[in-house]
């Protein structure tokens, strides 16, 4: 771990400069051995492991500045850590359990639309990691997480759940119910945290209503060709009306948190989701959104902050032009591997 964390720390001193991670990548060489030697001598300390891959892995879009590596692979490797220390009752009820469940958790989510997949995530909330996080996590602060670990894991699920839609995969209805359902019910614990992290909880469960809206709505319920075209205007005019107003709550939310909080880390997905459906009417919250991205780029350095600011300037410009794109869409559209958040 000491490894990943100098190549982590020296790429940063340089901005992440491509130019300048000579260093960096020379200590993430010796982590991935060492990581390689753990592995090799059948090592036990399943959250150490953890750790490791998840420095590992999020990193990965930290160097790379062609968007195409997200660190995947070192997500699928987390992914078995975590069924494996589910597997086991000892690990489960490791102090450094729940640390774990809710980082991964917070990483899956942000790397939700990444992954093209076939398959439905209908199973999400009847797996084992869905009933810890329920029995065990709620009302937990966690250090990332804060109180909202399943909060996340639902946003997860449905980011994944788009990016089966968008690669062409058949709608479920059923799955799109339950989703809006666990985001319209679903309530920070009592007593109540700190007011940033029920502004930024709020502004993640509207970034999640906007998601539905854009890619499960009514086609789901009537098959297009039984619309008339009235009806067609009037219901997409209806789901602009309520997404920008639920980017402009989001937009209310975020804007209460100082530039200076570390709650401005955890604001670049609904940042971009909100900024991406304001319109010209909004160009005073177009821009608050902008100018927190490249706040976030300032002090974390983390390249993918300042391509989010830009990717906005080309939805905004896109729309102008009168386009419809959504960010998620645009992405794939470009084959980006953007990794925010």
């Amino acid at each position: 771990m000491l490894h990943i964390i100098r190549s982590i720390s020296s790429a940063h001193q340089h901005f992440f400069h491509p130019g300048q991670v000579h260093d960096s990548l020379e200590q993430r060489v010796k982590a991935i051995e060492a990581l390689r030697g753990e592995l090799g001598m059948g090592s036990q300390q399943l959250h150490t492991l953890f750790l490791s891959i998840y420095l590992l892995g999020i990193s990965s879009s930290f160097l790379d500045h062609e968007l195409q590596d997200f660190g995947h692979e070192h997500l699928e490797a987390a992914r078995i850590v975590i069924d494996l220390i589910l597997a086991e009752e000892a690990s489960r009820k490791h102090p450094l359990t729940r640390l774990a469940f809710g980082t991964f958790v917070y990483w899956d989510m942000s790397c939700a639309f990444l992954t093209p997949t076939s398959r439905n995530p209908t199973q999400n909330f009847e797996g084992l990691l869905y009933t810890f996080i329920v029995e065990e996590m709620t009302g937990v602060l966690h250090p990332t997480t804060g109180p909202c670990t399943e909060l996340f894991y639902i946003l997860c699920t449905l980011g994944r759940y788009i990016r089966h839609v968008i690669s062409g995969g058949i709608q479920d209805l059923d799955l799109e119910i339950l989703l809006e359902t666990k985001l319209l019910n679903w309530n920070l614990p009592d007593p109540g945290p700190s007011t940033m992290w029920v502004q930024t909880a709020e502004a993640f469960r509207k970034h999640g209503l906007i998601m539905l809206c854009r890619f499960s709505y009514a086609p789901s319920l009537v098959p297009w060709e039984a619309w008339t075209d009235t009806d067609e205007q009037s219901v997409l005019q209806h789901i602009d009306q309520l997404t920008r107003q639920y980017a402009v709550d989001i937009m209310t939310s975020l804007s209460t948190i100082p530039l200076t909080s570390t709650y401005l880390a955890l604001q670049p997905i609904p940042l971009l989701t909100a900024g991406a459906e304001l319109t010209v009417e909004d160009s005073h919250l177009r821009s608050e959104s902008k100018s927190r991205l490249l706040a976030l780029y300032s002090c974390s350095r983390i390249p993918a902050n300042l391509v989010a600011a830009n990717l906005l300037d080309r939805l905004w410009q896109l729309r102008m032009e009168g386009g419809c794109v959504t960010w998620p869409e645009l992405l794939i559209q470009d084959n980006m591997k953007l990794r925010v958040g």
